[in-house]
């Protein structure tokens, strides 16, 4: 008969501190002092949360009068950033009452993007640098399964009439792609919007890259709001013979040539506090305009609330492209004495530890 079994363990708490996408193991040390056979088990009790901890809760574990036993308990910050949660490990047992183990964890936002312009100043050692610029969104499209719809795969693309998975959509490919394997195919009917907030006042780049397959036709336009159709901020339409013309402050405002059959690169700047609109061709300025008119010349709307990729056929011809890499930040932004802590990049390589300084000082 079992008279006599103990159960101790440490430590009586686990804390663990995880960045985003993060799998961490922490050992408790469970023992039996007692003179009897410990039979315990393990249920966890989320109390925000769910599934974070990732500890098979179905082992019956058992321990001689005076040995112990290690238990690894796994717990993963996967799909989670800048957020704490906690739980119980409750220990039920043949020895007496359960014995509850707190788990808190804190999983950080994302990475602070590394500084930019680092600079020491070599007769004093000072070291300063300029902010990072504040990337908003940014898309590879290596995330989505290939073959499927992207607005029913994504939460931040949705088509023209906030239809995802109808023939509105995109699907992701695998035909081309800038960067790694995957791109979006914008052919057929596809009418794909990325969905933002309305921005009124700031600097903002849109930057996109673009492949256009001999024969077809192409469009891609920014919005003035996050609802499509009110007004249009700027557009390009991409035609066989090889011109594209631009439609940014006035109807058929620039003309251009692009080649097919390779990847394109386009940055929109929309300077919404100096109402000015600017449009780069693979690193080439090629127009500036008033932003806050429309295409077609109208004012007053001074705003930015959307991109819309378009399967645009024109002159019976089919419409192809693909999208790759598309990011959307604000750039210019101010600087401010109350941001003081950055990651800290070493060759590239973001390091384990944070600084938190405006400027370090090194005596002579």
């Amino acid at each position: 008969q079992m008279t006599n079994p103990q159960i101790n363990i440490f430590p009586e708490e686990i804390n663990v501190s995880l960045e985003p996408e993060e799998l961490t193991y922490e050992d408790l040390t469970v023992s039996n002092p007692g003179s009897d056979v410990l039979f315990f088990e393990i249920e966890v009790n989320y109390l925000s949360g769910d599934s974070w901890i990732l500890l098979d809760t179905s082992y019956m574990y058992s321990l001689e009068a005076g040995e112990s036993n290690n238990i690894s308990v796994p717990i993963s910050s996967a799909g989670l950033e800048d957020i704490t949660h906690t739980a119980e490990l409750i220990f039920e047992n043949n020895a007496g009452p359960d014995v509850i183990v707190p788990v808190t964890m804190i999983v950080f936002g994302p990475p602070f993007p590394p500084p930019e312009n680092i600079a020491v100043v070599s007769y004093n050692g000072i070291v300063t640098w300029d902010p990072p610029l504040g990337m908003i969104y940014s898309d590879d499209f290596e995330s989505y399964n290939v073959g499927e719809y992207l607005a029913v795969q994504s939460d931040y693309w949705t088509t023209w009439s906030n239809n995802p998975g109808s023939a509105e959509d995109a699907f992701i490919s695998d035909d081309y792609a800038l960067s790694e394997t995957n791109s979006v195919k914008v052919d057929g009917s596809s009418d794909i919007v990325l969905i933002m907030d309305n921005y009124t006042s700031g600097c903002y780049s849109m930057e996109l890259n673009m492949y256009i397959v001999s024969g077809n036709t192409a469009h891609f336009n920014l919005q003035k709001t996050n609802t499509p159709g009110e007004e249009w901020a700027m557009g390009i339409y991409f035609y066989v013979n090889g011109e594209a013309m631009i439609f940014a402050g006035a109807s058929a405002a620039c003309v251009f040539l692009f080649d097919f059959d390779t990847w394109m690169n386009f940055e929109i700047i929309a300077d919404l506090d100096n109402d000015l609109g600017e449009l780069w061709f693979n690193g080439t300025q090629l127009h500036t305009w008033q932003w806050s008119l429309s295409p077609w010349g109208v004012p007053p709307l001074l705003s930015l609330g959307g991109l819309n990729l378009l399967a645009w056929e024109y002159g019976g011809n089919p419409a192809l492209a693909y999208y790759d890499d598309i990011t959307f930040s604000i750039i210019y932004p101010e600087p401010s004495d109350e941001l003081t802590g950055y990651n800290v990049y070493l060759d590239g390589e973001l390091q384990d530890y944070m600084w938190a300084f405006r400027e370090v000082y090194f005596p002579p």
